[in-house]
């Protein structure tokens, strides 16, 4: 699967954190033996997400960003007869610096 969710702190002890999420859609897509270009939409809330394709075949217009995105994900013409499979993993990256919480007490 494509979607996950990501959660992170705010350095304000009086509030809450951001609300922060990551998430993509389609959550499959399927490419032509041409490797036709898919569009795959990419929601992301208070984080920076990268994409990285598994294999090298699969190509995408943008690999990284910072909120929403459409990003175009196509293929290296297949010549075999036989099908392909691959994985897109989508991450994020989180706040990690100590909060105020963590060391007032």
């Amino acid at each position: 699967a494509i979607a996950a969710a990501c959660y992170g702190c705010d350095s304000d002890s009086q509030k809450f954190p951001p609300r922060q999420f990551l998430e993509a859609e389609p959550v499959e897509l399927t490419l032509t033996a041409q490797g036709a270009p898919e569009e795959l939409t990419i929601r992301a809330q208070n984080v920076t997400w990268t994409a990285h394709p598994a294999d090298k075949w699969v190509h995408l217009s943008a690999s990284t960003g910072d909120g929403d995105a459409v990003i175009t994900v196509s293929a290296t013409p297949n010549p075999e007869q036989t099908e392909r499979r691959s994985t897109l993993q989508i991450t994020c990256l989180l706040y990690t610096s100590p909060s105020p919480r963590d060391t007032e007490r």
